[in-house]
């Protein structure tokens, strides 16, 4: 499992089509500011030759908080979801990060525990 050889302690989660550029940011503000915060992100950490959902599931299984970027097509990804059901199951907190303005993000479709949760700008 060298894909998570510095044991990650947070998982970024996003839409690539409308949410990479946001987590990409994200990732190299932390890692600049918060050097000691370990991330894992699938064009980073993923390796060829193994699942992708194996290798999601297992960063899943030792990361301590999901970092979900909201989007639209987050929102709309079945794939976005099941990462973090996954995660919620495994008892790994989740942080939702306004990817959009709100006017771009349908609330409404947000499961109720996401809608009463702090978002994060």
């Amino acid at each position: 499992m060298d894909y998570l050889k510095d044991r990650p302690r947070v998982f970024l989660s996003y839409a690539r089509s409308d949410g990479e550029a946001i987590a990409t940011e994200l990732r190299k503000r932390l890692q600049e500011k918060e050097p000691e915060i370990t991330l894992w992100q699938d064009r980073i950490c993923l390796e060829g030759g193994i699942s992708w959902w194996k290798q999601i599931s297992e960063a899943l299984d030792v990361v301590k908080f999901l970092v979900l970027v909201i989007t639209p097509n987050a929102l709309k990804s079945p794939i976005i979801e099941k990462e973090w059901r996954y995660a919620r199951e495994r008892g790994v907190c989740v942080y939702p990060v306004k990817g959009v303005p709100d006017k771009d993000l349908a609330f409404s479709r947000l499961p109720l525990w996401m809608r009463k949760s702090q978002f994060f700008d």
